[in-house]
C-alpha cells in the first residue's frame, strides 16, 4: 500500500494484515482502527488514529509522528515496534502490554495513558510532558533527553535514569514504583518538586539532583 504519491496522504477506515505501507512523506490516518497489521510501516511520514483501536505487531521503521487521539488505542503487541517514530503524541491509550519484550519510544507527550502490563517503556531521547498516567507492573526508563512527569502514576516496576533528565512536576509522582529508583552517570538527573517523591534513591557514581519547585 503506497501513499507517497498523495497529495496530502491518505485516511483509510482501519488497517489490517501482513503487507507493507509506504509512506513516503506523507501521513496515514486511521479514521475508525479496527485491525491487526503484522507487516512494515516505512518512510519518513507519520501515523494517526483518530478512533478505535489498531493493533501493530511488526517492526515499523516510519520516522515520521505517531498521533493517538481521545478515546482511541494504539497496541504493541509480540515485535510491535514504533522506536523510529520521531515522538507519540498520546490523547488516547499507548497499550504495550502484549509486546514480547521491553517497548522503547523516541519521546512521548500528552494526556493519554500508558498501559505497560510487565514490560518496561524506555525513552531513547525524551523531549515530552506526561500529564496521563503510566500503569502496571512494568517500568520506566529514560536514556536521553528531558521527560516531564505530572500525573499520579501508578506502575509498579523499576525507574531508571541512565542519562538525561526525569522532571517530576506539581503532582507528579512515581511513588508507587515498587523498586528503588536508580540513576546511573554524570549526566543523569532527577527533577522534584519541593514535596519530595516518596522513593528511595540508590546512586550509581555521582550524580545530580536538582530539588526545586518546578511550575511548569
Amino acid at each position: 500500500f503506497d501513499i507517497s504519491g498523495t497529495s496530502s496522504g491518505a485516511i483509510i477506515t482501519s488497517l489490517s494484515g501482513s503487507g507493507n505501507v509506504m509512506l513516503g512523506g506523507k501521513a496515514l490516518r486511521l479514521s475508525n482502527a479496527s485491525g491487526t497489521f503484522s507487516g512494515v510501516i516505512s518512510g519518513t511520514g507519520g501515523l494517526t488514529l483518530r478512533a478505535g483501536t489498531e493493533t501493530l505487531s511488526g517492526t515499523n521503521t516510519y520516522t515520521g509522528g505517531t498521533t493517538i487521539a481521545s478515546n482511541t488505542v494504539m497496541r504493541l503487541s509480540g515485535s510491535g515496534s514504533i522506536a523510529a517514530s520521531r515522538g507519540v503524541t498520546n490523547a488516547g491509550t499507548l497499550d504495550i502490554s502484549e509486546a514480547i519484550g521491553d517497548v522503547t519510544l523516541v519521546t512521548i507527550s500528552g494526556a493519554g495513558g500508558v498501559t505497560l502490563g510487565a514490560k518496561t517503556l524506555a525513552l531513547s531521547n525524551a523531549s515530552g510532558t506526561v500529564s496521563g498516567v503510566i500503569s502496571g507492573t512494568g517500568g520506566l526508563t529514560l536514556s536521553a533527553g528531558t521527560q516531564i512527569l505530572y500525573a499520579v502514576n501508578t506502575y509498579t516496576g523499576a525507574t531508571t535514569i541512565t542519562a538525561g533528565t526525569l522532571k517530576l512536576i506539581l503532582s507528579g509522582s512515581i511513588a508507587s514504583s515498587g523498586k528503588n529508583l536508580t540513576i546511573y552517570t554524570g549526566t543523569a538527573a532527577l527533577a522534584l518538586p519541593t514535596t519530595s517523591v516518596q522513593a528511595r534513591v540508590r546512586l550509581q557514581c555521582p550524580v545530580l539532583l536538582a530539588l526545586s519547585a518546578l511550575q511548569e
